[in-house]
């Protein structure tokens, strides 16, 4: 199960009226954790306006109004600011395409989660929930024939401890809908990659988002966590800068502190999508998604080619 899954779990109930609904809520995150660390099987797919953030994703998803979050819009000028999405967007792709390829045993990637949830009913104003933070770790193998390992841990008061399991099934992209084959066979032209990903929505479920916010959702999960080649991140990139509503929102850091631009999505009539990018290295830092159920940050701290076996 990915984070927008344990997101939705969440969310799904404590959208109900009454403490009943949000019992069931924890009851379903808890329940959501006991499977992953059992060995984990991707849950059903839910109606996508229940969704609180992308990818990772999904997300979640993935977060908000960065305000709240940790994630403060930076105001400070720049000479090097880009003047629109598209610019930044075309200039990552530059970047990733010239960026040489790498590989080893594991694709290693690491994302934290940080969920917000407003308690409210009715038209009674929404008051501040509870707040979840989940740390990710997964180490897909190379070799298809290999174990690959993954981590889920829910946070408190700042312990991390970590307990590695076999995992039978890492997936890639807003709601894990692409394995480790799928993710090979990207195209490296974005109009390819339009028409993958659109096959994809068409054969995942009717209860999705506009084909347009699926587009931004799905590329910039498979942008900040897949083990994708330099040609298919540019792939990514370019197909983000043509995407209608992707605006620049300015600047703004995370909740790690790191700065970076940030830009902007409508997802449909009920929420926002923000997303982190450093400005050197093009990098997805982090996905801000904000709807009526909630917001989240995702924050993306490790995605590498590794040799190095995964701790126990």
């Amino acid at each position: 199960m990915d984070d927008i899954n344990l997101i939705r779990a969440v969310m799904l109930d404590e959208g109900k009226e009454g403490e009943q609904g949000r019992a069931t809520g924890r009851l379903r995150l808890q329940q959501a954790v006991a499977a992953e660390r059992a060995g984990g099987v991707r849950a059903k797919r839910r109606p996508w306006f229940t969704l609180a953030g992308t990818g990772l994703v999904a997300a979640a998803a993935a977060a908000a109004v960065v305000v709240g979050l940790g994630a403060q819009p930076d105001t400070a000028p720049s000479v090097n600011a880009p003047q629109t999405a598209q610019d930044f967007l075309l200039a990552a792709a530059t970047r990733a395409a010239e960026t040489p390829a790498t590989t080893g045993k594991y694709w290693h990637s690491r994302w934290d989660m940080h969920l917000s949830l407003p308690i409210g009913s009715g038209n009674s104003p929404a008051k501040p929930g509870p707040k979840i933070n989940m740390v990710t770790e997964q180490w897909q193998a190379a070799n298809p024939g290999d174990p690959s390992w993954s981590s889920i841990v829910r946070v408190s008061d700042g312990g991390y401890r970590p307990e590695v399991k076999k995992a039978d099934l890492i997936g890639y992209g807003w709601e894990t809908e692409f394995k480790q084959a799928e993710v090979a066979a990207l195209p490296t032209d974005p109009a390819a990659l339009r028409e993958v990903l659109t096959a994809k929505n068409n054969e995942l479920s009717a209860d999705l988002p506009p084909l347009d916010v699926y587009l931004f959702k799905a590329t910039v999960a498979l942008l900040a966590r897949a083990p994708e080649s330099p040609a298919q991140l540019a792939a990514g990139y370019r197909l983000l800068a043509s995407l209608p509503g992707v605006e620049l929102a300015g600047t703004a850091t995370d909740s790690e502190g790191r700065a970076g631009v940030l830009l902007r999505h409508q997802s449909g009539r009920s929420g926002t999508d923000e997303v982190i990018v450093d400005r050197q290295t093009y990098q997805v830092l982090a996905v801000n998604s904000a709807t009526r159920y909630g917001t989240s940050q995702i924050v993306y701290k490790t995605r590498e080619w590794t040799d190095t076996e995964p701790s126990r």
